[in-house]
C-alpha cells in the first residue's frame, strides 16, 4: 500500500470521530430519503385523486423521483465533503514543515500526490458505499433500472475523485490551507452555479439551446442526469426531480452538430461532460506533481582555481 495512503487511513479511520461522522451522515441521508418519499407520495396521490387514477400507477413515478433525488443529494454532499478533505493535503504539509520530509523519502512525487488523492477521497468513497442501501431501496418501487443506479453511483464516485484531484492541484499552489480551501470551494461553485449562469447567458444571446448546453458539460449534475437517464416530465402523473432541468438541457435540440463534431446518441451525450471533468482533474494532478517535485538548489557563485597555501616561516632562521 502507498505509505502516504496507509498513514492517512490509520490516522483518520481509527479515531472515534470517524464512526460518529459516518453514523450522523447515514442518519441525515435516511431522514432525507424518508422526507422525499413522503413528499413524492403525497404529490402523486393528489394528482391521481384529481384524475381518478389507480394508485398502482404511482409506484414507478415515485421510484424514479426518489432515486434521482437521493443521488442528487449524495452528489451534493460529495461535492461539499471532497474539497474539505483534499484542499489542505499539500498546503497543510507545507505549513507544518513536513513536506520536505516526504520529498526526502524514496517515494516519487507522483506517488506522494497519488497517496494524498486516495487518502482524501477514500473517506468520501466510504460514505458513498455506506449509502448504497438507501439508494437501492428506492428501486423497489420500480420506474428505474439497476443499470441507471450503478451508473449514477459510479458518476458520484468519479466526481468526488475529480474534485479531489482539482483540490490537490489548488493545494499545491496555494500559500496556506485557508486559501486552498477557499479557492477550492470557489471552483466547486463555479462548476455548479457558474456553468448554469453562462449557459443561460449564451442561450439568451444566441437564442439557441444547442449552444447553451456546452458550458454545462463541466457541471457534475449534468453528468449525473445523463447517467441515470433522467426523463423529461410529461403527462399528469409526473414529479420533477432536481435532475429534471438538466435532462431537458441534455435533450434540447440537435446534438449532432454541437460540441466536438462527434455524432453521439443522446442517451450517451453526457459522456462528453465526464471526459471534460476528468481532463481537468488530470491537469490538476500533473500540476500537483510538478509542485511537489524536489528542486535542487543551484550554485550561482563561480568556483575559482585553488590557491596554493603560502609558505610558512615558522622555525626558519637566516644564516
Amino acid at each position: 500500500m502507498n505509505p502516504v495512503l496507509r498513514r492517512e487511513l490509520l490516522r483518520r479511520w481509527r479515531r472515534p470521530r470517524a464512526t460518529l461522522v459516518l453514523v450522523l451522515f447515514l442518519l441525515a441521508l435516511s431522514l432525507v430519503t424518508w422526507g422525499l418519499h413522503e413528499i413524492g407520495r403525497r404529490v402523486l396521490e393528489g394528482q391521481a385523486q384529481w384524475i381518478g387514477a389507480d394508485a398502482a400507477f404511482l409506484r414507478p413515478q415515485l421510484g424514479r423521483f426518489m432515486v434521482e433525488s437521493v443521488l442528487a443529494t449524495l452528489l451534493g454532499l460529495v461535492l461539499v465533503a471532497a474539497p474539505g478533505f483534499a484542499a489542505g493535503q499539500i498546503a497543510g504539509e507545507r505549513e507544518r514543515g513536513s513536506l520536505p520530509l516526504l520529498q526526502a523519502t524514496l517515494m516519487t512525487p507522483g506517488q506522494i500526490v497519488l497517496g494524498k488523492l486516495w487518502a482524501s477521497t477514500a473517506w468520501v468513497g466510504l460514505l458513498v458505499v455506506a449509502s448504497l442501501p438507501l439508494v437501492t431501496i428506492s428501486t423497489v418501487f420500480g420506474g428505474v433500472e439497476l443499470l441507471d443506479v450503478v451508473l449514477g453511483l459510479a458518476v458520484v464516485l468519479l466526481m468526488g475523485l475529480c474534485v479531489g484531484a482539482m483540490a490537490l492541484g489548488i493545494s499545491s499552489v496555494a500559500k496556506g490551507t485557508t486559501s486552498a480551501v477557499v479557492m477550492t470551494y470557489a471552483l466547486v461553485l463555479l462548476l455548479i452555479l457558474g456553468t448554469g449562469f453562462v449557459a443561460i447567458l449564451i442561450g439568451l444571446v444566441r437564442g439557441s439551446p444547442e449552444s447553451a448546453i456546452i458550458p454545462l458539460y463541466a457541471n457534475p449534475f449534468t453528468a449525473l442526469a445523463g447517467a441515470v437517464n433522467t426523463g423529461e416530465v410529461g403527462g399528469i402523473l409526473s414529479l420533477p426531480s432536481p435532475l429534471t432541468p438538466f435532462a431537458y438541457l441534455l435533450r434540447a435540440g440537435d446534438f449532432d452538430n454541437v460540441g466536438f463534431g462527434v455524432d453521439f446518441d443522446r442517451t450517451w451525450h453526457w459522456l462528453r461532460g465526464v471526459g471534460l471533468l476528468v481532463a481537468f482533474a488530470a491537469l490538476a494532478f500533473l500540476v500537483a506533481v510538478r509542485k511537489v517535485r524536489l528542486t535542487r538548489p543551484t550554485v550561482s557563485a563561480s568556483i575559482g582555481p585553488a590557491r596554493e597555501p603560502a609558505p610558512t616561516t615558522a622555525g626558519h632562521h637566516d644564516g
